[in-house]
């Protein structure tokens, strides 16, 4: 009897023990998927990492910390230097260990490694360089551009945030003056001048000045190509010609490219040819420029200043006087004309006649 009490005592006991005993969780089985998602995220990490090394500039796991959180990795710095230490065992890597924290790069006499992957910058980078720069990219370039620029939308279609928009679409490019079609230019005319330009090769083109009724032949030697608001200009030297000439792009009409090396243009040739496209075709003497302009316009001219001389001082209420060092151009000229009755030109006096005259014509029925 003492035996059966004593049993049931000790059932008692362990059913209560059951009963209070923590349960513990259940882990589900881990999936072949999350598995590969796992390790597909770890290699294109580690991808990058090894791309971000260079041979003669040493980097620090806290920098490259820094680099891979802007690609869009959450990631602590001790798992980049397991990283950096695993990928160490496998690549020519030099791990300087003489200060913390430690410095990384490729050995001097490591082969190079290329890695066809794309990183959110380099994106961002070509995507802008393509929005914004298109009439100056090179168009012989294009088909081996065509790939990147498709790389560049997908990378940051795949990795970019949900609801986060990527630089490209944020900065848009706003023409300052009275925005204009740009004439067309023949795809052919426009392959072929890249082209030259970019093998420094000699091109024999078709021209059509402005007013002539006829094309003439140049061969030429390409310099520069020159964007001016909504028109493409060529600088170049005719063959036999000491100066530099401008041909606007959409007035050749045909290109053929020489097989005869052309001659580099001087960098003072270039400057002056930039200078002279800058200032409107019409480049004339520095002048001191005296204006009085209404308040409201002045404001902006105090922000951009017109030279770095420019003085600025009150004539009253409604107006500011403006005082700085220009060139006296055709740009000065058209540039006065579009603020209309908000500018006064004092001095100097030829070109205070000059914007009156202007005005008076313009007014004239």
């Amino acid at each position: 009897m003492k035996e059966q009490r004593t049993a049931n005592s000790e059932q008692r006991t362990a059913n209560s023990e059951q009963r209070t005993a923590p349960r513990r969780a259940v882990k589900a089985p881990k999936t072949q998927s999350s598995e590969l998602d796992k390790t597909g995220n770890a290699l294109e990490r580690q991808l990058l990492m090894l791309s971000r090394l260079g041979r003669d500039e040493k980097i620090t796991a806290p920098q490259l910390h820094h680099y891979l959180v802007g690609e869009g990795y959450c990631v602590s710095i001790r798992t980049i230097e397991r990283d950096l230490e695993k990928l160490s065992a496998r690549f020519p890597l030099v791990c300087d260990d003489s200060s913390k924290p430690y410095h990384w790069s490729w050995s001097r006499y490591a082969e190079p490694l290329a890695i066809p992957g794309m990183s959110i910058r380099q994106a961002v980078v070509l995507l802008t360089a393509q929005t914004h720069l298109q009439a100056l990219l090179p168009a012989n370039l294009h088909d081996a551009l065509t790939p990147l620029f498709a790389q560049a939308s997908t990378t940051l279609r795949q990795r970019s945030q949900p609801g986060k928009t990527h630089w490209p679409g944020k900065v848009v490019q706003v023409s300052a003056s009275q925005p204009l079609i740009a004439p067309e230019i023949s795809q052919e005319v426009l392959l072929a001048t890249h082209t030259a330009l970019y093998e420094g090769q000699q091109l024999q083109i078709q021209y059509l000045r402005r007013g002539a009724e006829a094309a003439r032949c140049h061969q030429v030697h390409p310099a520069r190509l020159i964007q001016r608001g909504a028109v493409l200009y060529l600088a170049a030297r005719i063959d036999g010609k000491p100066m530099l000439t401008l041909f606007a792009l959409h007035r050749i009409q045909a290109a053929e490219i020489l097989p005869r090396p052309a001659t580099n243009a001087t960098e003072a040739q270039l400057r002056d040819i930039m200078e002279e496209v800058s200032a409107g075709f019409s480049k004339g003497e520095p002048i001191e420029l005296r204006l009085h302009m209404r308040r409201e316009l002045a404001i902006h001219i105090e922000e951009a200043p017109l030279s770095y001389d420019q003085q600025s001082s009150p004539v009253d209420e409604n107006w500011t006087e403006i005082i700085a060092t220009v060139t006296n151009s055709a740009q000065l000229r058209w540039w006065l004309m579009g603020f209309g009755a908000g500018v006064k030109v004092k001095a100097p006096q030829h070109l205070a006649e000059s914007i009156t005259q202007m005005h008076r014509e313009a007014a004239a029925s």
